[in-house]
């Protein structure tokens, strides 16, 4: 309803209307992949002996506890994959930052990554670094699991005309362009390729539409409502 008028207030040319609006966000949720985050909290020195060690282990843990759990849902394990994350310090401080951890096997040589990537993180919050050692105080897995998407498909077309969505015209008092006499569109009568401009009004059963005077809309393949705020 008010997409047109903040699209116009923003300096944005064009409003895309998704043709299923009104169950645009359960359409969201259905090509959203599934994500679990894990916690864990441990300190670790990463200047001590066998850090990179107890790094990997507990890291390998977390990711086959999180495979276990899709698996339990029967959701195939090829489909999951992981991001890693750690909180770390300086030894002795007690707030910390999170900071990206290398995928694959922890080497002597990925903690001296893990190192410099913390001290960059670091300084770049707090504008400062210090000569103290780092330690990780948490690990924080996010294990992602994709699911299929369903793919949109272009709408048919019946022959019908433009004509065949009017329902007829009422006066519409628009906030910013005052009374003007709109034409109300029905929203599922409109096809593919059909044109109009405002002052008009679509009405569907889930959402409304409001189109301001002088604004052009074209239906797209798929049934979205493409309205140009701009040339």
């Amino acid at each position: 309803m008010h997409a047109c008028a903040l699209a116009r207030e923003l300096n944005i040319k064009k409003v895309v209307i998704p043709k299923q609006s009104s169950v645009f966000s359960a359409w969201g949720m259905l090509l959203s992949d599934l994500r679990r985050d894990y916690l864990q909290t441990h300190i670790v020195e990463l200047s001590a002996p066998g850090a990179a060690a107890q790094l990997d282990e507990e890291l390998r843990q977390l990711e086959e506890k999180a495979l276990q759990a899709y698996v339990a849902e029967n959701i195939d394990s090829a489909r999951v994959h992981f991001l890693r994350y750690g909180r770390c310090r300086y030894q002795n401080q007690e707030h910390s930052v999170e900071i990206v951890l290398p995928n694959g096997d922890i080497s002597a040589e990925q903690i001296e990554v893990i190192r410099h990537r913390f001290a960059a993180d670091y300084e770049r919050e707090y504008t400062y670094t210090l000569a103290a050692p780092v330690e990780l105080v948490a690990y924080h897995l996010v294990a992602i699991a994709e699911v299929d998407k369903l793919a949109p498909e272009k709408l048919p077309t019946t022959g019908a005309q433009l004509k065949d969505a009017i329902k007829g015209q009422r006066e519409v008092d628009y906030a910013d362009a005052g009374i003007h006499l709109a034409t109300f569109y029905d929203g599922d009568v409109l096809e593919p390729g059909m044109s109009f401009a405002g002052p008009a009004i679509i009405e569907e059963a889930g959402a409304t539409t409001v189109i301001p005077p002088g604004l052009p809309c074209h239906v797209d393949d798929y049934g979205n409502y493409h309205i140009r705020t701009r040339q």
